[in-house]
C-alpha cells in the first residue's frame, strides 16, 4: 500500500529512481506526479490492460530473475508526431465523420480539402497539430489553437482531439491530449481551454483525468441533431 499526504508538493521515493509527488489538491481529488528513469512508463489501468491483451504471452520468470530488472511497460502500439500536409486528407476524414454524425463538433458541413489546408497554414510552432499513427496510418489527431484573437489572450489556447470513430477506448485520445499538455507547457502557454458538448461524457472524463476542471456552461447555444445543446467549458492551468 502506498500512503501519501494531501499536502501539495509532498513527495516520496520508491528506491533511488522513482519519485511520486502531490501536484494538486482540489476538493476530494489529489493529482500525483511520477518521475522516473526512461525505462519507466506509467499508463492508466485501462490502457495498460489493453496493451496486455494484444501483447504476446511471456515465458514464466523465476524469482531470481526479477530482482535486478528495472520496472518497464510495453510502449503504446502507436506513435505521436507533428502533422504534415500529407496527413490532411486523413485528418479531414476523421473529422468529417463527426461533423455528419456527432455533436462533438457544432460544424454541420464537412470541411473541404481547401479549408483543411487553410486551417493547417494558420497553425504555427506555438500552436502545433499532431497525429497518432499506427502502421503508417493516421488514426487520430490533436491540435492547440488560439482561444481568442485579442492579444491579451495570447497565452491561452484551446485543444482539439479527434480519434477515428471505430478506434475509441484504446488510449489514443488520452495519449494525444497528454502529449498536447506537455507541448503547451514546453511552449510556455499558461492555460488550456476545452469546449465540449454536454452529451460527450467520455470526452469530459478524459479531460478531467488530465487535470481539467469544469469552469462554466453555456446553455442551449448550439442546435444540432434535432435539439438545443449546452457547451461545457473545462480549463487546465499549466
Amino acid at each position: 500500500m502506498l500512503v501519501i499526504s494531501r499536502i501539495r508538493d509532498e513527495a516520496l521515493r520508491i528506491g533511488d529512481d522513482i519519485r511520486i509527488s502531490v501536484v494538486d489538491v482540489r476538493a476530494d481529488k489529489v493529482r500525483l506526479g511520477v518521475e522516473g528513469p526512461r525505462e519507466l512508463s506509467v499508463y492508466r489501468e485501462e490502457v495498460y490492460l489493453a496493451i496486455k491483451r494484444v501483447a504476446p504471452p511471456r515465458a514464466p520468470v523465476s524469482p531470481t530473475d526479477i530482482a535486478p530488472r528495472r520496472l518497464s511497460v510495453a510502449p503504446l502500439p502507436f506513435t505521436i508526431r507533428n502533422a504534415q500536409t500529407s496527413d490532411l486528407d486523413a485528418i479531414n476524414r476523421i473529422y468529417n465523420h463527426f461533423v455528419l454524425y456527432s455533436a462533438c463538433t457544432y460544424q454541420e458541413t464537412p470541411s473541404s480539402s481547401e479549408e483543411r489546408a487553410q486551417w493547417f497554414a494558420a497553425h504555427d510552432a506555438d500552436h502545433p497539430i499532431t497525429v497518432a499513427e499506427r502502421d503508417g496510418e493516421v488514426i487520430g489527431w490533436g491540435s492547440l489553437s488560439k482561444f481568442h484573437p485579442r492579444s491579451a489572450y495570447k497565452n491561452t489556447i484551446e485543444n482539439s482531439v479527434y480519434v477515428r470513430h471505430d478506434l475509441h477506448r484504446q488510449g489514443i485520445g488520452f495519449a494525444l491530449l497528454a502529449d498536447l499538455v506537455e507541448r503547451a507547457k514546453a511552449i510556455g502557454h499558461h492555460t488550456i481551454m476545452a469546449l465540449i458538448d454536454f452529451e460527450q461524457p467520455g470526452s469530459i472524463a478524459l479531460h478531467e483525468k488530465l487535470g481539467f476542471i469544469e469552469v462554466g456552461r453555456l446553455r442551449e447555444v448550439g442546435f444540432k441533431l434535432g435539439r438545443w445543446r449546452d457547451v461545457v467549458y473545462l480549463q487546465r492551468i499549466l
